[in-house]
């Protein structure tokens, strides 16, 4: 059983999700990582986490991709986290279902 809310992390860059990771641990949320959407989707499944961080650009299904599947079956709150800037990438993730969109690069505490 977790203590504390659990944020599933998704990146295919090995040094965010180390960031993610430790900073999200230092404020006190359990944090697991995938870097894909297919793993994503697995610990999804698995872990049933309070919270996604999402990234848009990675291999096999990209971000948006991940979401739609997410909200077939769920309301997880997801925050993209994306070095994807621009008025047409918040628009298609929040049409989708993302509840917020931070870019990259980000402050853990703001995050």
């Amino acid at each position: 059983m977790q203590n504390h809310p659990l944020i599933l992390a998704v990146d295919d860059d090995e040094k965010t999700l180390k960031v993610l990771k430790d900073g999200l641990s230092g404020e006190g949320f359990d944090v697991i990582t995938a870097t894909n959407g297919l793993g994503a989707l697995a610990f999804l499944e698995e872990y049933e986490p309070d919270l996604i961080l999402l990234d848009i650009m990675m291999p096999d299904l990209d971000g948006f991709r991940v979401l739609e599947i997410i909200r077939e079956g769920s309301d997880i709150p997801v925050i993209m986290l994306t070095a994807k800037v621009g008025g047409t990438f918040v628009k298609q993730a929040v049409d989708i279902g993302a509840d917020n969109y931070v870019t990259k690069p980000f402050r853990i505490h703001i995050l």
